[in-house]
């Protein structure tokens, strides 16, 4: 038996092992839920529900907490049942040459340990919800019980967006929405932190619905309705990156599974019909989508909502872009960039809000605009900012190697497979990646607080589910003989018959012949 099998067959969990997986479990759902909520409990708080001040400091403690709980639990669970061998994997090399980067950038670039430790967690904390599935077995019952409360808390934000499109203000005010900015542009953020945020939740919850119908022969009652209400709230949010993330992952989801065509293009039809349609009937929602079009280019505000409709170009107030000037700069030390925690994002701003006076940066070059306090609205730029080239390359590759396994098509089929012999799940965890690397070009979502958690909770459960199918396939070629059917051959009977025997067998034959 090689070692490779050997590692891949399933050993008969204990006690303790079973205790934890549903622990673990359990944190996961718990934790996802508080992230859906964090901004509801801010706003309760007296915070503006952005998560950046106002509110009771407990609201972020507690998610820092559950993190940290999580990743005792998942570290237990390795040690309880020896899996380490497990993460010799592509991903986890992956996520090992990333780290090493970001934190050879920071070296290099003077950033502090505190300030590394900070940005280091602000990039990667959500990935302890990626290993906790690994090494967890939450087992179907516990899943469906997750992804079900999950559930009520999207149609609530989807209710909510809903009102909030047709109500216009009174509907974000009824939620604990002092500000109106948002309403003014038009676009519907839900209970969540800004339009852009409900929109990435939204497109990730649709790409499910999508996977599901691609590889199923029947669908269930109620899922065109279903899809087309997500499809819906998912216009109103006017987010640019949002809907285009949900194109590409819904042609992506076509060449995998390469069945269910007319129900993919069917609900994206949908979406760009509405879409259009906002744009036509509804002139604010139109505005909103040309700040969201040139947010990526933008140094923009992400502490807190617009306060009323968008200026128009060329005034004072007006954003400038500032890609060919980021990119000028960047052309200084493109390699290793400025440091983790020094450009643009929330760390950078809590550890100096006047980071864009650094000389490293040249002159004036980001200056506070309109006494607005700004920074940097793409991820991707962000990241090449802080950790040059090789951190960006690094970041691509590691996120290639998560999505080459949930590529291979299994020789017996993954447990639910459907058309192509992959399950939804899987082919739900290639769109969201696909998803999120397209949102982070006009937006932070790989560094803000909702995305990530919900990203690396579907990965972990495709990864779960491949895991799952390998196991099935390794346990019929190395079961222990003896615990095999013993099939008894009968012994050929040989011997010459005489004669008496064989005139006996002709009569048996005769009286046969007769009664028939």
């Amino acid at each position: 038996m090689s070692a490779a099998t050997e590692a891949a067959r399933p050993a008969v969990p204990g006690p303790v092992s079973r205790r934890l997986s549903g622990l673990i479990g359990a944190l996961v759902g718990v934790l996802l839920g508080y992230v859906l909520l964090g901004t509801t409990m801010d706003l309760l708080t007296g915070g503006d529900g952005t998560r950046a001040g106002g509110g009771a400091d407990w609201v972020g403690s507690v998610e820092r907490i559950l993190y940290g709980l999580l990743a005792v639990l998942t570290v237990g669970k390795v040690l309880v049942d020896r899996q380490w061998r497990r993460f010799r994997t592509g991903a986890d090399l992956g996520l090992l040459v990333l780290t090493l980067c970001m934190v050879l950038a920071g070296l290099v670039n003077d950033s502090t340990a505190t300030l590394l430790g900070q940005a280091l967690y602000g990039y990667l904390h959500a990935v302890v919800i990626f290993y906790a599935l690994r090494v967890a077995d939450p087992g179907p019952a516990l899943v469906r019980r997750v992804l079900l409360g999950l559930g009520g808390l999207l149609a609530v934000n989807v209710v909510v967006a809903l009102a909030q499109l047709v109500a216009g203000e009174p509907a974000y005010r009824a939620v604990g929405w002092a500000d109106s900015g948002w309403a003014a542009q038009g676009r519907a953020q839900g209970l969540l932190g800004d339009p852009d945020q409900l929109g990435q939740v939204l497109g990730l919850a649709l790409l499910g619905l999508l996977a599901y119908a691609a590889v199923s022969d029947k669908l269930r009652r109620g899922w065109w309705p279903a899809a087309t209400v997500v499809a819906v709230a998912l216009a109103a949010t006017g987010s640019a990156g949002a809907l285009a993330g949900v194109v590409v992952a819904a042609l992506l989801i076509l060449l995998l599974v390469r069945a269910g065509a007319g129900r993919v293009l069917g609900v994206c039809l949908v979406l760009v019909c509405c879409t259009a349609a906002l744009l036509v009937v509804r002139p604010e929602h139109r505005s909103g989508w040309q700040v969201t079009a040139n947010s990526g280019l933008s140094v923009v505000d992400r502490t807190a909502p617009p306060a009323g409709p968008p200026p128009a170009a060329g005034s004072a107030t007006a954003e400038e872009p500032d890609l060919a000037r980021t990119v000028g700069i960047l052309s200084r030390q493109p390699l290793l960039g400025f440091g983790i925690g020094q450009f643009g994002g929330p760390v950078a701003e809590r550890d100096n809000p006047q980071w864009r006076d650094n000389p490293k940066f040249g002159t004036n070059d980001y200056r506070q605009n309109a006494g607005r306090t700004t920074t940097v609205n793409s991820f991707w730029l962000q990241l090449a900012m802080e950790t040059g080239f090789l951190g960006v390359v690094a970041f691509l590759l590691w996120l290639l190697m998560v999505v080459r396994p949930l590529l291979a098509r299994p020789a017996g089929g993954a447990p639910g497979a459907g058309a192509g012999g992959l399950s939804a799940l899987v082919v739900w965890g290639v769109a969201a990646v696909a998803l999120a690397v397209v949102t982070a070009f006009p937006s932070p979502s790989f560094g803000g607080p909702v995305l990530p958690a919900l990203l690396w909770a579907v990965v972990g459960l495709a990864w779960w589910v491949r895991r799952q199918s390998e196991e099935a396939r390794a346990s019929v070629f190395t079961a222990e003989t003896a615990l095999l059917p013993k099939v008894r051959r009968a012994e050929p009977d040989t011997h010459i018959l005489s004669t008496d025997e064989i005139l006996a067998l002709a009569r048996r034959a005769r009286r046969s012949d007769r009664r028939e």
